[in-house]
């Protein structure tokens, strides 16, 4: 076991919680490519990049530029 007491188990567990909490956060996109770089699953990546092109596709459809979008397909 540990030689410390309950209470400074509590204060240990608050420093570090303090100290996650003003870490810096990163983006989702960040977040996937950690996931892909640390788990080595790079079959991922073209169907992240196809979903992200999907996604601006189906975006510039809603505005003003939908026409001429339709035309490339």
């Amino acid at each position: 076991m540990t030689d410390q007491k309950p209470d400074q188990d509590d204060a240990i567990d608050r420093d570090a919680f303090i100290a996650a909490g003003k870490q810096k956060r990163s983006s989702n996109t960040g977040e996937m490519l950690h996931m892909v770089r640390s788990t080595r699953k790079w079959w991922l990546l073209p169907l992240i990049l196809i979903l992200v092109v999907l996604g601006l596709v189906l975006l510039i459809t809603s505005t003003g530029a939908g026409p001429l979008i339709y035309t490339i397909f």
